[in-house]
């Protein structure tokens, strides 16, 4: 008689979380994402964290994942420059499933009002 194998749902949840980090270190191995990364980095040098941060940007944040929005990934504008203990507490947040988007938005509505500014001034 065959062995019907049972499933665990944390399993499941456990295999998940598996894929997407493979994909975010897949994405974060390659030249580009340093180029991208060294890019925003070279653009804000500094921690770039709300509150105020006067740390030096070691690191670059996914606004929105890579697992939530592969598309994008290398996309400066989801990108944000941070020193490594706010990244830290980023991630240690997002592992819990508590998104901190809600950290950035001003930041991103720096980002776009730049482009817009850009746009404004480059028909």
């Amino acid at each position: 008689m065959p062995h019907k194998m049972k499933t665990h749902q944390g399993l499941n949840l456990l295999n998940k979380k598996s894929k997407s980090a493979v994909k975010g270190r897949e994405v974060r191995s390659t030249n580009r994402w340093k180029r991208v990364s060294q890019s925003v980095r070279d653009k804000y040098p500094m921690c770039q964290w709300p509150d105020g941060c006067s740390e030096i940007a070691e690191s670059v944040h996914h606004i929105v994942s890579i697992e939530d929005a592969p598309a994008l990934a290398f996309a400066e504008s989801n990108l944000i420059p941070l020193c490594e203990q706010h990244h830290k507490w980023c991630n240690e947040m997002e592992r819990g499933g508590v998104s901190t988007k809600f950290k950035f938005l001003d930041w991103i509505n720096k980002q776009e009002n730049r482009y817009e500014d850009y746009f404004d001034e480059h028909p």
